[in-house]
């Protein structure tokens, strides 16, 4: 058996997949999500009636909503170290740590150069509309609006 798995908006929220897979996204974006798939042939199997799946969802969003309820009322729990038992040797840095920086900045003219250059995309490639459009905005905030 062969089992495809996806994840339809990416990894996470601030994930765009489509930037790195544009083809096979699209695919994904055209294809009905696995729930409708799945109830549409049980449906068509006689195995349940469209009520039953109506049913069923919306149990399931109420079950979601009441955990979300209840778990907005539950105590927060103290935190613990997470330097302990097998990290009980590390050192949690202090305020001291954080009193002098090395120097690690660049002048404003190297700065505004590797700008130039990072934001650059090569005109002769093909690129996803979303990254030519992402590039251009990062290099309208640095260089043009100069927030840096």
């Amino acid at each position: 058996m062969d089992i495809v798995g996806y994840r339809r908006h990416g990894h996470n929220e601030s994930d765009e997949p489509r930037f790195t897979q544009p083809s096979l996204y699209k695919r994904i974006a055209e294809h009905p999500n696995p729930l409708k798939v799945y109830s549409q042939r049980l449906i068509q199997d006689g195995r349940i009636s469209e009520a039953a799946v109506q049913k069923l969802v919306e149990d399931f969003k109420k079950q979601l909503s009441e955990r979300l309820e209840s778990t907005k009322k539950q105590e927060i729990s103290a935190s613990t170290s997470f330097l302990e038992g097998a990290w009980a040797g590390i050192r949690q840095p202090g305020v001291i740590d954080f009193e002098q920086s090395p120097e690690t900045g660049v002048d404003r003219e190297t700065f505004l150069r590797l700008a130039q250059r990072v934001t650059d995309l090569p005109e002769q490639m093909s690129f996803f509309p979303k990254i030519r459009k992402l590039y251009a905005e990062r290099r309208a905030m640095i260089l043009e609006k100069e927030i840096l």
